[in-house]
C-alpha cells in the first residue's frame, strides 16, 4: 500500500486511512460540476461492508464525500485530461454515466431506469416503461432499423427517436 504510486497512477495526492470502516459516499447534484448530469438531487452509493485501509484525496474537487465528511470522489483537470477517483469501489450506473457525460461520451440512450448494451452497430434497449426515446448515434444521418419488428427510423443530426413498447426489449442497428 502505496500512496505515491496511487498518485503517480491518478494524477491525484492522498493521504490513507489504515483503519477499517463502512465505506459509501454521498454526491450531491451542483452547477458546473459532473454531479449535474445527475437524474436526482443526491446518490448515495457503495455497501455496508467494513473495509480497509482507503486511500483519502487530498487534492481536487470534491464531488462526493464518506460517511466520515472524508472526500471519497474527486475529479482534478490536468493539461490534457482529467482524473477521477473514487474511494468506493461500487459506482452508481446514474454516476458512471455522468462521469461518462462530462468527459463528452456519446450516451445512446439517457433515458434514465433503461436497461442499455452498446456495440459496435448495436443498441439493445430494455424498457419497463417504454415510450419515445431519443437515441444518440455515431452516424449523422441514415437509417437505425430495430431488428426484432424491421420497423425503421431516420437519422437526423446524429439522432433517431423511436418508440420502445412498455416491458418490451428493442435492438437497433445503426450505420
Amino acid at each position: 500500500i502505496d500512496t505515491k504510486r496511487v498518485s503517480e497512477i491518478t494524477g491525484i495526492r492522498m493521504d490513507i486511512r489504515e483503519t477499517e470502516t463502512r465505506q459509501s459516499l454521498t454526491v450531491v447534484r451542483k452547477p458546473n460540476t459532473i454531479s449535474r448530469y445527475l437524474p436526482t438531487e443526491s446518490i448515495t452509493f457503495g455497501n455496508s461492508d467494513a473495509y480497509g485501509p482507503v486511500f483519502i484525496p487530498t487534492e481536487g474537487e470534491v464531488i462526493g464525500v464518506a460517511e466520515d465528511g472524508t472526500p471519497g470522489l474527486v475529479l482534478l483537470k490536468k493539461t490534457g485530461w482529467t482524473s477521477v477517483y473514487s474511494s468506493c469501489p461500487i459506482m452508481s450506473a446514474s454516476l458512471l454515466r455522468a462521469i461518462a457525460e462530462q468527459a463528452g461520451i456519446c450516451i445512446p440512450n439517457p433515458k434514465e431506469g433503461d436497461v442499455t448494451f452498446v456495440g459496435d452497430r448495436l443498441v439493445c434497449i430494455h424498457s419497463i416503461t417504454g415510450g419515445i426515446r431519443t437515441l444518440n448515434l455515431p452516424s449523422r444521418t441514415g437509417e437505425v432499423i430495430e431488428l426484432f419488428t424491421g420497423k425503421k427510423y431516420k437519422i437526423k443530426n446524429g439522432r433517431a427517436v423511436v418508440n420502445i413498447p412498455p416491458r418490451w426489449t428493442s435492438l437497433f442497428l445503426h450505420p
